[in-house]
């Protein structure tokens, strides 16, 4: 059902995707990417904080075109480390991206950060 048609039979439509691993989603730390009328999000804001903070970003499908790009985004990021981290060795040395991914920073900003341990 589209927006138009819940309204149309009397209900309220929010569009609230929200972004964040399993550990956050625990602590209710998520990213709410919430759109739907100021109405409707003043109402059922409480229970979206639930799940961590709240953007409100405007009408219908706002909401789901920011995890879309977020998605995208990653997933961008994912095929560039991918590629990186498939260096040929080079004879006589140790693998290129084994030794610069095993540096706390860069294992820390790869794999910590979005809760992949």
């Amino acid at each position: 059902m589209t927006a138009a048609a819940v309204e149309a039979a009397g209900g309220r439509f929010v569009d609230a995707p929200v972004s964040g691993t399993v550990g956050p989603a625990r602590e209710g730390k998520l990213l709410v990417l919430a759109s739907g009328t100021d109405a409707v999000l003043d109402e059922v804001g409480g229970l979206l904080a639930a799940f961590g903070e709240v953007l409100r970003l405007g009408e219908v499908g706002s909401g789901t075109r920011a995890k879309l790009f977020i998605n995208l985004l990653l997933g961008s990021m994912m095929q560039a480390f991918a590629e990186a981290a498939g260096l040929p060795t080079l004879p006589g040395r140790k693998p290129f991206g084994g030794e610069i991914l095993s540096h706390d920073f860069v294992e820390a900003a790869l794999v910590r950060s979005p809760g992949l341990r």
